[in-house]
C-alpha cells in the first residue's frame, strides 16, 4: 500500500526551516533582519523630518494668529484657546532653525492671550 503524499511536502515553493525562498540559506546572527525593510536611502533622515515637522509647527502659528485675533473681536473664549494652542505651536517651532520666527510668533500669541483673557474677564 502507498502512502499519500502530502501537498505540502511537495509544493516546490515550501521552504525548510533555515532556507530562504531561492534555496540560499538564512545568515547567521539575524544578518538577514539588518537589510530587511525599505531601503535607507529611500526614508528620510530623522533630522530631516523633525526640522520639517517644526518648520510647519512654525507656519502652523503664524496661521492662528489670525484666528486668535477673530477671537479676540468676536468670541474671547475661543480666542483664549487659539492663543493657547498657538503658543504651544510656537513651542514646538523652536526645534527648527528658525528659532527668531518661533519667538516672535510665540510673543504675539502670548499677546493675543493676554488680551483674550482680559476681554474674556
Amino acid at each position: 500500500m502507498e502512502t499519500p503524499s502530502d501537498p505540502l511536502r511537495d509544493d516546490p515553493q515550501q521552504t525548510s526551516a533555515g532556507a530562504l525562498p531561492g534555496g540560499d540559506k538564512i545568515p547567521p546572527n539575524g544578518e538577514a533582519g539588518a537589510n530587511a525593510g525599505p531601503n535607507k536611502l529611500d526614508s528620510p533622515n530623522v533630522s530631516d523630518v523633525r526640522r520639517q515637522t517644526a518648520l510647519a509647527a512654525i507656519v502652523a502659528a503664524w496661521l492662528l494668529i489670525g484666528f486668535a485675533s477673530a477671537g479676540l473681536v468676536f468670541f474671547p473664549g475661543g480666542g483664549v484657546a487659539v492663543a493657547s494652542l498657538g503658543v504651544a505651536v510656537s513651542a514646538f517651532g523652536m526645534a527648527s532653525d528658525n528659532r527668531k520666527v518661533a519667538i516672535a510668533a510665540m510673543a504675539a500669541h502670548s499677546v493675543l492671550l493676554a488680551a483674550n483673557l482680559l476681554r474674556l474677564y
